[in-house]
């Protein structure tokens, strides 16, 4: 399983983001695909920290590492697997104080572990 070509290709053509407004657009837009991104919180954070309002807009190289990085991902396709009932199935999990995320592996044919989902997601300052 993994997102259409049609679907990447936007991620792909989007812009360098000149503005909060281009970096929310363009997390609204790579946010869809978060399950197919292993560490899609982690890799993102430098994005997501310019639309808080306690950060100035500075689009510097942690900015745009992260940028290139998840249009890179895109750009490979990354798949997943269907769940299939019965096999073996792992669930591993891994958390710092800025993001938590997860993945969900089973057992193929093939006797390796292959990712079924992906999640992660950023803490808040409160948490």
């Amino acid at each position: 399983m993994k997102p259409s070509i049609a679907k990447t290709l936007a991620v792909r053509k989007f812009p360098e983001p000149t503005s909060v407004k281009q970096v929310q657009s363009f997390l609204r837009l790579i946010g869809y695909f978060r399950k197919y991104i292993k560490d899609y919180s982690k890799i993102a954070k430098p994005l997501s920290d310019l639309t808080r309002k306690e950060y100035q807009f500075v689009f510097g190289a942690q900015q745009k590492e992260a940028f290139e990085k998840l249009k890179k991902i895109m750009s490979e396709g990354s798949v997943l697997r269907i769940y299939k009932y019965g096999r073996r199935t792992e669930f591993h999990t891994d958390a710092s104080k800025q993001v938590y995320g997860a993945v969900l592996l089973q057992e193929d044919e093939d006797g390796k572990l292959h990712p079924i989902y992906y999640m992660s997601k950023k803490t808040s300052p409160a948490e």
